[in-house]
């Protein structure tokens, strides 16, 4: 039994380059079993463009949605608005109940039309939402 301990311990040594015996055998060197993760550090907050409302538009939530791209939008200034999405926007996005647009109101019948200028992204949303940009 102390025979095979013996052997068992003896195998487990690490060998030495040029030791007697075989020359191609390889050293093998005692590396930690763990390596740590990336040492980089992580940024605390990207940056981000989002685009603000300039001049007479506001930023809105879609409340109802009506049919024929058209909502009933929730808008900062109090006012509900009924809006239309043009087709560039209606082809390439969905829009849900929740969502943050940005509108800006008719010449016309102001407090009551307008039209969707900019379809914020969920990531914008709550950027949006994180700087008090939105109630």
């Amino acid at each position: 039994m102390e025979e095979a301990n013996q052997v068992n311990q003896e195998n487990q040594k690490p060998k030495e380059e040029g030791a007697a015996g075989n020359q191609n055998t390889p050293v093998t060197q005692d590396t930690p079993q763990s390596t740590p993760q990336s040492t980089r550090p992580v940024p605390a907050e990207e940056p981000m463009r989002v685009r603000l409302p300039r001049g007479k538009e506001v930023i809105g939530e879609i409340v109802e949605l009506l049919g024929a791209s058209r909502f009933r939008v929730s808008c900062q200034d109090g006012n509900i608005r009924m809006c239309r999405m043009p087709g560039r926007f209606r082809r390439r996005m969905r829009i849900r109940v929740g969502d943050l647009v940005l509108i800006e109101p008719w010449d016309i019948e102001f407090k009551e039309k307008g039209d969707v200028v900019w379809i914020y992204t969920r990531t914008q949303a709550s950027w949006l939402r994180r700087k008090g940009r939105v109630k």
